[in-house]
């Protein structure tokens, strides 16, 4: 048998994850931050913080922005984007202004470079969601 890459996705990841379930708390109204096994203090430090086009998340850090997934969210096959975490390496995030920013794209396998403004980015193409693995 071949190594059936969708296969694996829709049979071997959903067996693996029911195999650590024990381990997973169930979605509550009380959001769940990690396992109850971790060490004294660590669920305590926790605070939910939604940030822009976010749910609440578990805030570790503002500057570097640091917010993680709650645990909750585990119990599904893939994490939605509005709850996927959050990492920046710099504490210095940059303030972007949307009608002056621009989308440059050129190369060695483009006859002309152009560009295109976050308006056109929203407007004039079909938004898609990709599954990455």
């Amino acid at each position: 048998m071949s190594f059936d890459r969708h296969r694996f996705l829709l049979t071997d990841a959903a067996g693996l994850a029911a195999a650590s379930a024990p381990t997973l708390r169930a979605v509550s109204a009380d959001p769940v931050l990690g396992p109850s096994d971790l060490p004294g203090g660590a669920l305590e430090s926790s605070l939910l913080e939604a940030l822009p086009g976010k749910v609440p998340l578990i805030k570790k850090t503002w500057r570097p922005p640091n917010f993680e997934t709650p645990v909750s969210y585990f119990n599904e096959a893939f994490t939605p984007n509005d709850a996927f975490f959050v990492r920046y390496h710099l504490a210095d995030v940059p303030e972007v202004a949307p009608q002056g920013w621009r989308l440059r794209i050129g190369g060695e396998g483009l006859d002309k470079p152009f560009e295109l403004t976050l308006a056109q980015l929203r407007s004039e193409f079909e938004a898609v969601e990709v599954n990455a693995v």
